[in-house]
């Protein structure tokens, strides 16, 4: 490269100054390797970006300490221009990082102004950009945004790591689109996960803000100003005199130098086949937008020799019509929205026949909003191009469109996507594609089957154009185009069947029986790890076909085919929801009343400070865990070479370098043996899993610690196979020492054997990832006598401990605070060890402030998951349904300790909410090579109620009864006795159960899907109840809280052993401490958890915290009542602050403390303090073709007691069942059976609920006049029970998938286990090719 040098001795390449001599020689010193040389050098250039941030400037060079790969979120967050922009998955897939740019296109282009994602943005991109954050919107301490204000006001966060980015993306939203409608919004936010609120309230939020419709929504594009991209002042896009501002951004060219890697931005199509011909033989990439390395790790800019930036290149940027010839031509720098802009207008004309509205339907499930706004149709291809396995959405719209590529200067260089398919890209350009409108007789349909509604990747997709004459007959008169993506690397085309298609009518049986074998003999799927199987992708693959054929019949089909056409997530009503509770105001306001939340208006501006949001300070260092990639070996040798040889790496920390013990195992309070194995911070030989902590890098900066942990060479021996699943377990025989003793209630062998009905079985619950968007993380700062530690811990004093064994500081030595988590669900509990240990660690050992955190997939790889079980069951029960004898056979994989294993807890749940005389429940425990498993929201009671209800439909089934009048027929009544011996004094499961029944018209629905399920062959309806009962216990908690108050304004303070993840525990208790001193809830501030106030506090976790930090704030206030009562007796004109100034003159204590301790049980009989009910009805309509289904609509009744805040816990009812629905749908957790590797560790591989994926209609109901006697204010929890019902979903698609095997014949069991993933689903409803009929 003309403008670059390289040392003489490293070979690292330079830019060259800028500075200029007389003489044209220069001298620098090599910024790799410290060499002294001298150069001559060409003319100036640009050697830095330049743009702005909420309107400030900023300058970045290649020497800011940034590499190539650097991102606008790192520099964001690092530079602490942003820290409310989050980061978490880096791949574009959870919207955390959310921005809103102004991007410059060029000269004469109109800059783009959209919601993007900033990890997925490189930095050096950035010139000229004008990038606004959550923080340039609005904020506390000046005035909200009205989006802001509308998530807050709406009850939109909980923990609240997720709300900047959902403000961003309806920041942006407004910005491009200032005339969008409800339903737009709704198809617009499927980039952002919320793992917390289950959605509803979000959106509940962003729709208020716009209209229900708008008949504008086609022309939104053009009342965008010219000059500005933003709404235009003159309201018509026309020109506007420069009042919406000025300046389109000109580009200019950039040259930059990263030691290894050089950075080219070329101005002309010229300029860049100049820099194409310097770089041959090199490692280059032509940057687009750097989408596709969300999905491809490997196109990061850090593994190239060159990377050429062309976004400043106008001919990448053309997009023009010619209504002579109807074509488009689009540049290479076009994005997918301005594709999906094409397709929208395009759609709204009166000549197109729905084809263009297909392909905008179909860009709406490619990726995400903030990916299509920046991701190139282009840089999609390339990705094809140069990874055929990928089964892009954009090569099957550019397939049916005919498009044309132009890769080259030379007429052999316009490629048809066929020939681009295969092409040698080397040297070569993708320019700009051209293509025409459709034929009059033109028929296009296209289809995405995913594992989730929205946001992934598709297991099988497909389009088809086919030009057909009605009137004849559906001839086809011309050459169709199948182009069918997923099912391998070699096959896109259908060409076989396209030959046979064509001239033949499509209404002639013969011809769709003769395309569907033929399509099948030309598709062969490759199997794959994380892909579903051959055969699924195989029968999807021909039911599209179907599908299509089936929609150009219309109704020529038959009737009862028909509802094979439609694809329910097209025809997804808006959705909504139903909020009932007792809201009449009482003389106790404001506990009991729905109070925003305390943190809600702090974390929609961005302004709450999570743990990896704390500033930098000087001298510190970062660090990354070093993990195993076997999992089960022994470690031969570490060799921390390659690692320390990358400057800016301060230190490699192995078992070797620990001074206190290697030890981070839980306390025994979690075990219920009390036989607590050994857990190692790093693995000092036997690796028992893959992804196991060996060790920890310490470097200057985050991205230079996590790259360099990959580089640590760690060499195994004695590799063998891991044992992974449950049943791998019971084959190989590692049982633990039986957890807990069997429970055996009267004779269950007997009551079976003389039951009149008895069956057996089994049934198995699956794993799940905690999934919370803050990673692990700490924050440790040596001080004069110990360590001041900040981190993402729901238990401060195991936090604490850890680190005092693996350091061998005191625990007097070492402070513990958290102020917030971004979601927790129990994966904080112990999981937090790892990473504040050795953080711990590596500030003792380099006496410097050091900082970790997890990236995605060490987190989700190191930490464990929920517990996998296995039951075999037998039951006995008479011809009603009535139980006589259960036994229970459960195996728990417990992962590679038993220190967390379930045991008895896990026996206290498995009842549910129905009494039987005779039980019997064996508990066992295995050893797996996977992590230790560990709680997930609601660990124990969600697998037990899964099996026990799965016993009960199952029962059901044998004597032809409803499901939900056999458990009613079983349901406990007040004073029975539950197989652990607690006699149930306050039992209201009947109360809540026929409230349901009523309310959500359960036997009215019932019978309406009899009569739809008979019509409709290819649709089926269904719908299941489940009740729940949970017993809530606070015998092992200890919280203080400490509740000061201070004179002269009467202000309070409040802080507790609990920690704030979303739950709303700060709000709770901030009520109950305004209810009892008297004043206004904004009058109290609630402060960190710190581990001196709440030294030996318990974990918060079992949805019971909030009841005892409220408990003992309640305590606190009782005893400075006392004290104030005197002098406010002898003052009583006094206000609030004057009183309390009052007290302090006089020498009143307006400190107070108080631990409010639990009695530890004698036994199951008193383990419980009460019980919570509930019941759930969830309705699901399944396409029975692809498998894909919808949740239409579920009703909650859930006994909340007299709720301490109705909203707040309606959020935890709404949140929890949302995560249950991921357990019991979409959340798959798969396996390397050779490595033991877990798959699952990203947002591509592993799939939470999206907002598309929530009830449509979702309707959740508090229990009215139903005060808990023994709780806090007569409130009940509500953060886990309203998981365990979500399993009602599950139930209902099996209601569904039965409906469908007798269509195809098949009456008979079979055996259907959660998660019910569309492939499960699909596959066991019997379809083959030989009953697609019309």
């Amino acid at each position: 490269m003309d403008s670059y040098i390289k040392c003489p001795v490293c070979n690292a390449s330079h830019v060259t100054t800028q500075l200029s001599h007389d003489n044209g020689v220069f001298a620098t010193t090599c910024g790799n390797c410290g060499h002294y040389f001298k150069y001559r050098a060409d003319p100036p250039f640009t050697t830095s970006v330049t743009f702005k941030v909420n309107g400030t400037e900023v300058t970045v060079a290649a020497d800011a300490g940034y590499g190539p790969e650097a991102s606008l979120n790192d520099y964001l967050r690092q530079s602490g221009m942003s820290r409310g922009t989050k980061v978490f998955c880096r791949q574009g897939g959870c919207g955390v990082c959310v921005v809103v740019a102004k991007i410059p296109l060029g000269a004469g282009q109109t800059p783009l102004v959209a919601n993007i994602n900033s990890c997925l943005a490189p930095l050096f991109c950035c010139d000229g950009w004008e990038v606004t954050t959550s923080e340039g919107l609005g904020s506390v301490k000046t005035k909200l945004h009205p989006i802001q204000t509308a998530v807050s006001d709406n009850f939109g966060t909980q923990c609240g790591y997720c709300s900047p980015g959902h403000v961003m993306n309806m920041y942006g939203l407004m910005q491009k689109y200032p005339n969008m409608d409800k339903q737009f919004v709704e198809d617009n936010f499927e980039g952002n996960l919320c793992r917390c609120t289950g959605y509803r309230p979000i959106l509940k939020a962003m729709k208020s803000l716009v209209p229900d419709t708008s008949s504008d929504i086609e022309d939104i594009t053009a009342k965008l100003c010219k000059m500005t991209g933003r709404a235009c002042s003159s309201k018509t896009g026309a020109s506007c005199s420069g009042s919406c501002g000025d300046s389109r951004g000109a580009h200019r060219p950039i040259r930059l130098a990263f030691g290894a890697t050089r950075w080219e931005k070329p101005m002309t199509m010229g300029d860049l086949q100049h820099v194409l011909a310097q770089v041959r033989g090199q490692k280059y990439r032509i940057l687009g937008a750097n989408t596709g390395t969300g999905y491809f790790k490997q196109e990061s800019c850090d593994n190239f020799d060159v990377v050429i930036d062309c976004a400043g290149i106008p001919e990448m940027h053309v997009n023009t019509f010619d209504a002579q010839t109807n074509t488009y031509t689009m540049g290479g720098g076009r994005t997918l929205t301005d594709l999906m802009d094409i397709f929208r207008a395009e759609a709204a004309k009166s000549t197109d026949k729905g084809n263009f509205n297909e392909l905008k339907k179909y860009l709406y499930r490619v990726a995400s909003s903030p990916i299509r706004n920046r991701g190139t149709w282009a840089g999609n291809l390339m990705m094809k191009n140069k990874y055929p396995s990928f089964p892009s959405d954009v090569f099957n719209i550019m397939t049916v469109l005919g498009a044309k590529l132009t890769v080259g200067q030379t007429p052999n260089d316009v490629l048809t996507v066929d020939t681009f398919f295969k092409a040698d890209m080397t040297g070569k350009v993708l320019s700009k594609a051209t293509f025409q409108t459709f034929g009059a007789n033109d028929v296009v349909v296209c289809f995405k089957v995913m594992p989730r509604s929205q946001n992934s990747l598709a297991l099988v997709n497909a389009a088809f154009r086919m030009p057909i004459d009605a009137i004849q007959g559906f001839l086809i008169t011309g050459q169709p185009i199948i182009s069918i993506g997923g099912i391998s690397e070699t096959f896109h085309r259908a060409t076989k069947t396209e030959t046979y298609l064509y001239g033949k009518h499509l209404s002639a049986p013969s011809t769709i029986a003769g395309a569907l074998t033929t399509l099948a003999g030309e598709l062969f799927p490759t199997p794959g790890l994380v892909l579903p199987s051959p055969e699924y992708r195989k029968t999807v693959a021909c039911a599209l076909l179907y599908k299509f054929i089936l929609k150009v019949l219309g109704s020529n089909a038959g009737y009862n085919f028909r509802s094979g056409v439609d694809v329910l997530h097209d025809i997804r009503p808006l959705s909504s929801g139903i909020q009932t509770y007792d809201n009449k105001q009482k003389a106790d306001w404001p506990v009991h009343k729905a109070v925003k939340k305390l943190e809600g208006d702090v974390q929609v501006t961005g302004e709450a400070q999570f743990t990896d949001d704390l500033p930098p300070l000087p001298g510190q260092l970062c660090a990354a865990i070093i993990t195993a990639t076997v999992g089960n070996a022994t470690i031969q040798s570490i060799d921390p070479q390659p690692a320390m040889t990358v400057p800016g790496v301060v230190r490699v920390l192995t078992a070797l370098d620990i001074p206190g013990a290697n030890d981070i195992r839980v306390p025994q309070l979690l075990s219920p043996t009390g036989n607590v194995e050994l857990e190692e911070l790093f693995c000092s030989g036997k690796v028992m899993y893959y992804g196991q902590p060996i060790g920890m890098v310490v470097a200057e900066s985050q991205t230079l610690a996590d790259k360099a942990a990959r580089l640590v060479k760690v060499n195994y021996n004695s590799i063998s196979a891991p044992v992974i699943t449950v049943d791998d377990a019971i084959a190989a025989k590692t049982f633990f020492p039986q957890p807990t003793p069997p429970i055996v209630v009267g004779d269950p062998d007997q009551a079976i054997s003389s039951a009149a009905h008895s069956i057996s079985g089994v049934f198995r619950t699956p794993e799940q990832i905690h999934f919370h968007m803050e990673t692990q993380a700490t924050n440790v700062v040596p001080t004069e006598d110990g360590l001041q530690v900040v981190s993402t811990t729901q238990w401060t004093d195991n936090t604490q401990q850890a680190i005092s064994q693996v350091t061998g500081i005191p625990k007097n030595r070492i402070d513990v605070s958290v102020k917030r988590m971004g979601g927790a669900y129990g994966g904080k509990i112990t999981r937090n060890n790892f990473i504040a240990a050795a953080c711990g660690l590596a500030a003792k050992l380099t006496n410097r402030p050091v900082r970790g955190r997890m990236d995605i997939q060490s987190n989700l790889e190191a930490c464990g998951r929920r517990y996998q079980h296995r039951v075999d069951f037998r039951v006995g029960f008479d011809d009603t349904g009535l139980l006589k004898g259960i036994d229970l056979n459960i195996y728990e994989n417990a992962g590679f300790l038993p220190n967390e294993q379930l045991g008895f807890v896990f026996s206290c749940y498995v009842d549910n909410s129905y009494f039987c005389a005779n039980w019997r429940i064996n508990m066992n425990s295995l050893r797996t090579n996977i992590a230790m498993t560990t709680a997930v929201r609601a660990p124990a009671s969600t697998p037990a109620v899964m099996i026990i209800e799965n016993v009960l439909e199952e029962v059901a089934r044998v004597v032809n009864q409803d499901p939900w009048t056999v458990k009613q027929l079983n349901f406990y009544h007040t004073g029975q006795v539950t197989p652990i011996g607690m006699k149930l004094n306050h039992c209201n499961i009947d109360l809540v159960y026929q409230q349901l029944m009523t309310s959500a018209q359960v036997h009215t629905r019932q019978e309406l899907f009899k009569f739809y399920n008979q019509d409709n062959r290819w649709k089926k309806r269904a719908l299941a109840v489940v009740p729940v009962k949970f017993g809530m216990s606070s015998s092992f908690d200890m919280f203080t809280a400490v509740v000061s108050i201070y004179g002269h304004d009467g202000t309070i303070a409040v802080t507790h052993g609990g920690t704030e993840c979303g739950q709303g525990i700060n709000t709770k208790v901030a009520q109950v401490v305004a209810y009892e001193l008297g004043v206004p809830v904004d009058m109290v501030s609630v402060k960190p958890t710190d581990s001196t106030v709440a030294a030996n506090n318990a974990t918060t976790g079992g949805s019971t915290t909030s009841e005892g930090c409220c408990r003992a704030a309640i305590e606190c206030c009782k005893a400075v009542n006392l004290r104030i009562t005197p002098i406010k007796t002898a003052n009583p004109d006094l206000d609030w602050a004057k009183l309390m100034s009052k007290c302090v003159d006089v020498g009143v204590a307006l400190t107070e403390s108080y631990t409010n301790a639990g009695k530890h049980p004698t036994g199951g009989s008193d383990l419980f303090t009460y019980n919570v009910y509930g019941a759930t009805c969830s309705e699901v309509e399944l396409d029975v073709l692809t498998g894909e289904y919808q949740i239409n609509r579920v009703d909650i009744v859930y006994d909340c007691g007299e709720s301490l805040n109705p909203m707040v816990d309606i959020g935890q009812v709404e949140g929890a069942f949302v995560m249950g629905l991921g357990l019991n749908l979409t959340e798959a957790v798969k396996y390397d059976p050779s490595t033991g590797q877990m798959l699952c560790y990203d947002t591509w591989n592993y799939h939470p609920p999206t907002n598309k994926d929530i009830p449509v209609d979702f309707r959740v109901s508090l229990l009215k006049n139903a005060p808990n006697p023994v709780g806090v204010l007569g409130s009940k929890g509500s953060g886990e029970p309203p998981l365990n019902t979500a399993v009602s979903v599950f139930f209902a698609l099996r209601k569904c998938i039965e409906e469908a095997r007798k269509d195809a014949g098949q009456t008979g069991a079979f055996t259907f286990e959660p998660p019910a993933t569309v492939e499960s689903v699909q596959q066991l409803c019997a379809t083959n090719t030989t009953q697609f009929h019309i």
